[in-house]
């Protein structure tokens, strides 16, 4: 027999005030920082941007251990349910902010070949012409 299947991640939950407008542009959140507590805090962000960009994911990039993005840190946090935890993967599309996963999420997501389904609504990378 196969193995259990292994939970869904808390990915896409939506949670929080970061609503946008319906016809606003798609955004991918990727919440880190540049302080990270230890090595594989480091690794797991290093990891989790490959993942996006092999995907050609674009992204936003957002600080968190920078003091000026205090609130929309506090807000993305609100929304995942998850404190101080780096990296943070979140999609902004049609009115809504949704909470993909963290670091691990998105490594057992993107291992499961689930993560582009999860990403669908992520601004891409164009094409070099």
């Amino acid at each position: 027999p196969s193995p259990p299947a292994r939970p869904l991640p808390t990915a896409c939950r939506v949670r929080g005030t970061m609503a946008a407008a319906d016809d606003s542009p798609a955004v991918c959140w990727f919440l880190y920082s540049s302080t990270p507590t230890n090595a594989s805090v480091e690794s797991m962000q290093s990891r989790v941007r490959g993942i996006l960009a092999a995907l050609k994911v674009k992204t936003t990039d957002v600080d968190g251990a920078n003091a000026e993005n205090k609130t929309q840190r506090s807000e993305f946090w609100a929304i995942s349910g998850k404190r101080a935890v780096y990296p943070q993967v979140f999609v902004q599309a049609k009115g809504e902010t949704k909470f993909v996963g963290d670091g691990e999420d998105i490594v057992l997501a993107n291992d499961d070949g689930i993560l582009e389904g999860q990403l669908a609504d992520a601004p891409r990378v164009e094409a070099d012409a």
